[in-house]
């Protein structure tokens, strides 16, 4: 299991940075700016006037695997692929919400901290169960005993 951060979400990056470090995962952060890199952070330079960097990682992401992005359009890729998709506000994107927002401009979610690290912990915690049962979350995150859903938008 990875972490994957869109350059549209790197308001979140210290985050991100600090929960993967928690669980001893790699984080690839696509970026056009400088960051720090440690031993578990991958960068993904960007070309400047690159439109499409999600390409990048919709090609490598892979199922279990979670992607923080305010983009609609990459949420949808991500989860086409078997991973969770979360936004900067923690909230989870679904099928229903990525398809009907990619029409337009990135989600203008508020970052909030403490919603997007206890989300990000809670799917990887359940990303974690659902590998070792040989199932995807892409579609949500379910409460305990319930089904995952493709429609219901979770709230950070």
């Amino acid at each position: 299991m990875d972490i994957y951060l869109d350059s549209d979400a790197h308001s979140v990056y210290p985050q991100v940075l600090h929960t993967a470090r928690r669980h001893a995962l790699d984080l690839y952060v696509v970026t056009k700016d400088y960051l720090p890199e440690t031993a578990n952070v991958h960068l993904i330079l960007m070309q400047e006037g690159q439109k499409n960097a999600g390409a990048w990682i919709v090609g490598n992401i892979a199922r279990g695997d979670i992607c923080v992005t305010a983009d609609a359009g990459l949420a949808s890729g991500c989860m086409l692929r078997g991973a969770v998709a979360l936004s900067p506000s923690g909230r989870q994107w679904n099928v229903a919400v990525a398809s009907e927002s990619a029409r337009g401009a990135p989600e203008a979610w508020p970052a909030n901290l403490r919603g997007l690290t206890q989300r990000l912990e809670t799917a990887i915690l359940a990303s974690r169960a659902a590998a070792s049962r040989g199932v995807s979350l892409a579609g949500g995150l379910a409460s305990p005993g319930a089904r995952p859903s493709l429609t219901r938008a979770v709230a950070g």
